[in-house]
């Protein structure tokens, strides 16, 4: 007796040739049905990678824009009590 996956494989061979079509594109095509899938989620995950990251460097970019003016008031503030103690 043959194995379940030999005979399975053969049943689809034999009704790929009775309808007429070659065993092998019709292997192709689910190959390429198959393989479109996982690129398409790769790259929906890539492309919330890099907006996650834009994200990131944006708010990166905000807190050190908010410490720097906070360092300038401060400076400011600095400059004016030493200028009130000079006169």
């Amino acid at each position: 007796m043959l194995p379940p996956l030999y005979v399975l494989q053969y049943s689809h061979t034999a009704a790929a040739a009775a309808a007429g079509e070659s065993i092998f594109e019709s292997e192709t095509e689910e190959t390429e049905e198959e393989t479109d899938a996982p690129v398409l989620i790769t790259e929906e995950k890539e492309e919330e990678a890099e907006e996650e990251e834009e994200e990131e460097q944006e708010e990166e970019e905000e807190e050190e824009e908010e410490e720097e003016e906070e360092k300038e008031e401060e400076e400011d503030v600095l400059s004016a009590v030493e200028r009130r103690k000079e006169m």
